[in-house]
């Protein structure tokens, strides 16, 4: 949760009018601990305990060992299509546009 306290102020996102929303499998009860042990203040959070949303917008494809998606970042439109999705090796980011 500590990419998600740095991302709610980035002024990138700001300039461009989009939102920040975090979906995690977490319970709600951990998703609110989270608020408070790391200050996030202005990112939704949304519980996807039964995967849906991370089966419509694919980023199961980068889970991890738990099978829990790994620290995945897209970036949907309008129209709730993916636009944008980094691909992070190593914690660098490369852009691959779909």
């Amino acid at each position: 949760m500590e990419q998600i306290s740095d991302l709610q102020y980035q002024a990138v996102f700001q300039a461009l009018g989009l939102d920040v929303v975090s979906i995690a499998f977490d319970s709600q009860n951990a998703l609110a601990q989270g608020t408070k042990d790391y200050g996030i203040l202005m990112v939704p959070l949304v519980t996807d305990p039964a995967h849906k949303i991370s089966e419509l917008y694919g980023v199961l494809q980068w889970a991890v060992a738990t099978e829990e998606p790994g620290h995945s970042f897209l970036l949907v439109d309008g129209n709730r299509r993916t636009a944008w999705i980094p691909i992070v090796a190593h914690r660098k980011m490369r852009l691959s546009c779909t």
